[in-house]
């Protein structure tokens, strides 16, 4: 049985156990309705849709994302702020630190060792590494101390770099979800640079970028501002965390500013 159908059912007391089974128990659902379970009777059920739905954004933001490395995805953080109107989703800002470096892992663990005093993060963040050459990507974090943590990579040499933790929503509620986002911005190029911006997830060890929101623009210099925009729908778990993330696709690092920009989340089912 869903949780959004409209239509009201009627059951027979007898029977009620089997024939609902997203109750806990038959004898709660009968007493709150206060109906006696020695006598035939009819109950009358109208199901409920469960709302969650909420929103981050950034509004007149002067402070630019910084592009590290062409064609890697750097998360969006810093200029994202709560939206008002939040039900069974959270916001938590995001934060960012230098790699001082990178040492090996246990033998055979597949984990590196990554160093920046007093980095902040906890086991379960998820981060973007750019400008690094060996660890580029997104990851889960483990820590380790209040300044080291652990990502799973395979171990080269010891490397500097940036990390950065998108600002990102966290789902409370299980469920189908309908997820849109839109931008404007603009590039510190001198000329119109092509970038992709998408929606990324993480849930444990998993993390994901949900391809079917991606966008891909050309974004005009200085203040002539480009309007960027997509969205997907996806059955999300509780618990899981998305984020925006760019990336310029032509060649050159040149910083993009999100003078607006908005990600919104609605829970469309079960």
């Amino acid at each position: 049985m869903t949780d959004y159908v409209s239509q009201t059912m009627t059951y027979a007391v007898h029977g009620l156990t089997t024939r609902l089974g997203t109750f806990l128990a038959t004898a709660v659902l009968v007493a709150s309705l206060g109906v006696a379970t020695s006598a035939s009777a009819q109950v009358t059920i109208t199901p409920v849709h469960v709302q969650a739905y909420g929103e981050m954004f950034a509004y007149a933001n002067v402070t630019a994302t910084v592009i590290a490395v062409t064609d890697q995805y750097h998360a969006i953080h810093g200029i994202m702020a709560t939206g008002a109107a939040m039900s069974g989703v959270t916001f938590t800002a995001g934060s960012t630190g230098p790699i001082a470096s990178v040492a090996q892992g246990a033998v055979g663990d597949g984990k590196v060792t990554i160093t920046d005093v007093a980095h902040g993060l906890v086991t379960g963040d998820y981060i973007t590494i750019s400008n690094s050459t060996d660890y580029n990507g997104v990851f889960m974090v483990t820590w380790l101390s209040a300044d080291t943590f652990e990502i799973p990579e395979t171990w080269t040499e010891t490397r500097t770099g940036t990390w950065i933790q998108g600002d990102y929503l966290t789902i409370q509620i299980a469920g189908m979800y309908a997820i849109n986002w839109t931008a404007a911005a603009g590039s510190a190029s001198a000329s119109v640079e092509n970038y992709k911006i998408e929606v990324s997830s993480g849930l444990g060890a998993v993390v994901a970028d949900l391809d079917d929101s991606a966008s891909t623009a050309q974004v005009d210099n200085g203040a002539a501002f480009s309007s960027l925009n997509g969205g997907c729908m996806a059955r999300l778990a509780a618990g899981t965390r998305l984020w925006m993330q760019v990336k310029q696709t032509t060649t050159g690092n040149d910083n993009i500013t999100f003078t607006n920009a908005n990600l919104r989340v609605h829970r469309i089912g079960s």
